[in-house]
């Protein structure tokens, strides 16, 4: 339309015109100002003090915050996963974040996550990649004997770790996966790599559910569909 024109039934160019002074709409056909829509946004679904939306075919209202906290992505907790920041303590904030909310999934995407220091597992916790390209690599400044591990004196229930690669290819990082301790334990579909060359030397486990400094035995204990290659004397 040319600019001033109508198309007959009513339909106005508004190129370079402005509505002004407009009100709370009241109608599903009302125009309203961008400060409304954003403020019902904020109120809704997305500001600290938000009353939530109810999703199609549900009756609850939540927040989008609430739905987004329920899966602890990694990288919501400062991961990057480009293999050269230090991923441990985001890593291990997001499993400290699930354990302390009574339980829940923590995502690690595709990526390379270099860790300096010990991740530990907590009683509730899934922690699921997306396969073998959700990587954990550990870098340890001095020989340590595990990259992934849970406490040796309290017993942790109900843990999962299931489709992400750890590599403990570094010279300084030993077992892959050690573990203790733990009553209902489901190890699936991880791939462990080790040292390529077999003059290089590094811890004899790729995967253990049992972890001989630990004060309770693990049961109800299952590891599924996982590939170690290199473990250097057993899997």
């Amino acid at each position: 339309l040319v600019e001033g024109d109508t198309d007959g039934s009513g339909a106005y160019d508004a190129n370079l015109n402005r509505i002004k002074s407009l009100g709370t709409p009241t109608a599903t056909t009302d125009a309203t100002t961008k400060t409304y829509v954003d403020a019902l946004v904020n109120n809704t679904a997305l500001g600290p003090s938000a009353t939530g939306l109810i999703g199609t075919g549900s009756v609850t209202s939540r927040t989008l915050a609430d739905r987004w906290g329920e899966v602890k992505n990694v990288k919501d907790y400062g991961a990057v996963g480009n293999g050269v920041a230090d991923d441990a303590a985001a890593i291990q904030a997001a499993i400290d974040a699930a354990s302390a909310a009574n339980g829940g999934q923590v995502f690690l995407p595709e990526g390379t996550y270099r860790v300096l220091t010990i991740i530990e597992v907590k009683s509730n916790v899934a922690i699921v990649g997306v396969g073998r390209g959700s990587i954990i690599r550990a870098e340890f400044a001095v020989a340590t004997n595990r990259i992934i591990t849970s406490s040796t004196s309290v017993q942790q229930t109900n843990v999962i770790l299931r489709d992400f690669s750890v590599d403990r290819t570094h010279v300084n990082s030993q077992h892959g996966i050690l573990l203790g301790g733990i009553k209902n334990l489901l190890i699936d579909g991880l791939y462990i790599v080790g040292p390529a060359s077999p003059t290089v030397t590094c811890g004899a486990l790729g995967i253990s559910p049992f972890d001989a400094y630990a004060a309770v035995e693990s049961e109800n204990v299952r590891v599924s569909g996982c590939v170690i290659e290199q473990s250097n004397n057993f899997g």
